[in-house]
């Protein structure tokens, strides 16, 4: 098995991908207590991580992170996106060009709100990164993305990965120790809605039990899927983009008499008869 870069620390931690391609964890391992409420530290934590041992048996590649900023943003922490297999698969959309919310959406074939959720759900993961500055959001495919979208010649090695990635997510990890009901307190405690809550902890439920039983036939066909109906889908968007373009009216800049100061009609004289 080649090197490769995984993620996750075996405390639990949040992790995302630098521009340097290295998937980096923080370990935030009181986040899963459901007592106490443990604010994010806000300072650069630098952590090594030690072998694990893959759903598939095989022993993935010990490496150590750089030192990294803790994000705290809640939708990556609790992210809300059922289907590991489209999350992976949004991934795919990023990189054959539907990197928005709309053409993604339309690549896995769900409403628009939720190909936003399935976005930042892989960006969670640390499979893609958010292009900052962009309007609408677009995002690019990380480093460690491309790792795991390359491992589509051996299929179940790539599942055996996602199911790494997976389980070291917070909120899988929190689900793991504290089971439904602790894990909607611990989700209310970071500022959910108790309905919110209850959505969020079914996403961490979904993934532990989809990491628990992994299915690479089903990964494979979204990934597949996904491969297929990205480029019609960011061409679309060129097109309506050039035609929402085209539609633009230019308006005449409107001219002044230089007499009376009032303005001109489209025929270029003054309505109040001036010889201006």
């Amino acid at each position: 098995m080649k090197n490769r870069q995984t993620s996750g620390t075996p405390e639990g931690g949040q992790f995302k991908a630098s521009r340097a391609g290295m998937l980096a964890p923080t370990s935030l391992p009181k986040r899963v207590q459901p007592v106490e409420r443990v604010e994010h530290p806000s300072k650069t934590v630098p952590q090594t991580v030690s072998p694990n041992v893959s759903n598939s048996g095989g022993m993935l590649t010990t490496w150590a992170s750089k030192s990294v900023e803790i994000d705290s943003n809640v939708s990556r922490e609790w992210p809300q996106a059922n289907e590991v297999s489209k999350v992976v698969a949004s991934t795919v959309a990023v990189r054959e060009g539907a990197n928005t919310a709309t053409t993604i959406a339309q690549t896995l074939g769900v409403v628009e709100r939720q190909g936003s959720y399935y976005a930042v759900a892989a960006e969670s993961l640390g499979l893609l990164d958010k292009i900052p500055g962009t309007s609408p959001a677009a995002w690019e495919v990380s480093a460690f993305g491309e790792t795991v979208a390359g491992l589509d010649g051996d299929p179940v090695e790539q599942a055996a990965v996602v199911a790494e990635t997976v389980n070291a997510h917070p909120s899988v990890r929190a689900y793991n120790v504290l089971g439904d009901d602790a894990l909607r307190e611990r989700a209310e405690a970071d500022g959910l809605s108790p309905e919110t809550a209850e959505r969020r902890a079914a996403t961490a439920k979904a993934w532990s039990q989809w990491a628990a039983n992994v299915d690479h036939t089903v990964l494979t066909t979204e990934m597949a899927s996904a491969a297929r109906l990205a480029p019609a889908a960011a061409e679309r968007a060129r097109q309506d983009a050039a035609t929402r373009q085209a539609r633009i009216v230019v308006q005449p800049t409107a001219k002044i008499c230089s007499e009376c100061f009032t303005e001109k009609s489209l025929t270029g004289f003054c309505g109040n008869g001036c010889d201006d």
